[in-house]
């Protein structure tokens, strides 16, 4: 894994240290409950879905299924550390902020938390680890032990293949859950932006201005800014240069390239 990618893990991680020291250990959910559902979820492998938990006091994978199949993992070698590296690089940074987000909140506690039933919806791309394809995959986060004042402290994460990846940006929502926290999440991605993407100051309020119009021209951007043509065709092939190396994407114009972060809520 990369130095800035187990920098913020280990961020992550050592945040989460304190916070899940707040989560008690009076939990509400029986082993042979959860042992049901998984047991039920096993018996839906075959329909292109796999599964794992995420337990947050030891920031850890303890359970999962499907992953041989699906991912090409035997199943205890999947790791937090797996599960990152297998993202598409053009979508770390965006679901590292989405997953920080989702585990604070997770420690804090809610009343809207319920087992099984408050839903984060999340859509991206992860790499079979035989093929090195990528798959765009659809994977619902959903409290799997919960504590009597409504914090969690595991995660079940149950992903269903979609199809082979074709450059989709990383969308989600949530169901059943705090109706103020999807806005507050596309807050937090777009502020968090600018640090995280590998754009210049100006460079990303060129990209923002084709986030809200894709079909600007050169002419009438560089009119707006007030700068010539010839510097705001500088600025593109930058950002473009840029776009392609961060997602690894064959992204060509300006329009895609703003589409694609804009979908993301990073612009």
């Amino acid at each position: 894994m990369p130095d800035d990618k187990i920098k913020k893990v280990n961020g992550i991680r050592k945040r989460l240290q304190i916070l899940s020291q707040q989560i008690g250990k009076d939990y509400l959910i029986s082993e042979s409950m959860q042992q049901q559902d998984l047991d039920l979820l096993s018996s839906l492998i075959h329909l292109e879905i796999f599964y794992f938990v995420f337990d947050i006091p030891t920031f850890s994978i303890t359970q999962t299924g499907g992953l041989d199949n699906w991912l090409g993992y035997k199943q205890q070698s999947f790791t937090l550390e797996s599960e990152i590296n297998e993202l598409h690089p053009g979508l770390k940074d965006v679901h590292h902020l989405i997953i920080k987000y989702l585990l604070e909140k997770a420690c804090h506690g809610d009343k809207y938390f319920e087992y099984m039933q408050s839903r984060f919806i999340i859509h991206h791309a992860m790499r079979h680890q035989i093929t090195n394809q990528y798959w765009y995959i659809k994977r619902a986060i959903t409290p799997f032990q919960l504590t009597k004042d409504k914090k969690v402290s595991a995660y079940l994460n149950r992903c269903t293949l979609i199809g082979p990846y074709n450059n989709e940006p990383m969308v989600f929502r949530f169901y059943d859950c705090n109706p103020d926290w999807e806005p507050e999440l596309k807050k937090h991605i777009k502020s968090n932006a600018p640090d995280v993407l590998p754009f210049t100051r100006s460079e990303y309020n060129i990209l923002r201005e084709y986030g809200i119009r894709p079909y600007l021209t050169a002419e009438e951007l560089a009119q707006k800014l007030d700068i010539s043509k010839a510097t705001i065709n500088i600025f593109k092939s930058r950002i473009l240069a840029k776009a392609r190396a961060y997602t690894g994407m064959p992204i060509h114009d300006m329009k895609a390239c703003a589409v694609f972060f804009r979908e993301m809520g990073m612009v």
